[in-house]
């Protein structure tokens, strides 16, 4: 049997909790899929695919997106847009553990985004949207390496903390959302 006593941390830690939302909301929900043992844990996450019209656009994330109407609560709107951009169905998947701290973008206050904890039986098909999606792939929470780097922002360049990955360099919103889940672990 393959030990996850970092399931059972995690459930200690958190709860979830599922309020209908205001249709006038300015929020979202992105999904941190989990899977491994104690000794590799790995999360799914996505680089956005360049689009001008992303203000994240080209950035490594969580999938996931902002509320609509039809969602009813923000667990709804995290499975819709999982489901939109990797074409990965929830449902039997795994189990959905609870939420962490809701965050916001720097370059967007406004906006409230809840980050659930999804942990998966295994690892599911993934089918990335063309219209979202660049790339998905799975990172070893272990791996992660704290550093800074230059990147471009909306305000020029700048040098942000963050977390190299191989080849690539998570920071921002991401960034905190990990740390969140890292100090948790």
């Amino acid at each position: 049997m393959v030990s996850q006593k970092w399931v059972e941390k995690l459930r200690a830690k958190l709860s979830l909790k599922i309020e209908p939302v205001d249709e006038n909301c300015m929020c979202a929900a992105v999904g941190i899929m989990l899977t491994g043992d104690d000794n590799n844990i790995e999360t799914l996450m996505i680089k956005r695919l360049v689009r001008h019209d992303d203000p994240w656009s080209g950035q490594i994330a969580f999938p996931g997106g902002r509320f609509k109407i039809g969602d009813g609560n923000l667990l709804s709107t995290m499975i819709r847009e999982v489901y939109e951009e990797l074409g990965i169905n929830l449902a039997g998947q795994g189990e959905i553990i609870g939420s962490l701290d809701v965050v916001s973008p720097g370059n967007m206050p406004d906006l409230k985004v809840t980050p659930y904890v999804i942990v998966l039986k295994k690892k599911p098909i993934i089918i990335p949207s063309h219209e979202e999606v660049e790339e998905a792939f799975w990172v070893r929470l272990n791996e992660l390496r704290p550093g800074e780097s230059e990147v471009i922002t909306a305000l020029g360049p700048r040098i942000v903390s963050g977390f190299f990955y191989k080849d690539y360099f998570i920071w921002g919103m991401t960034n905190r959302i990990l740390k969140d889940l890292l100090a948790l672990l």
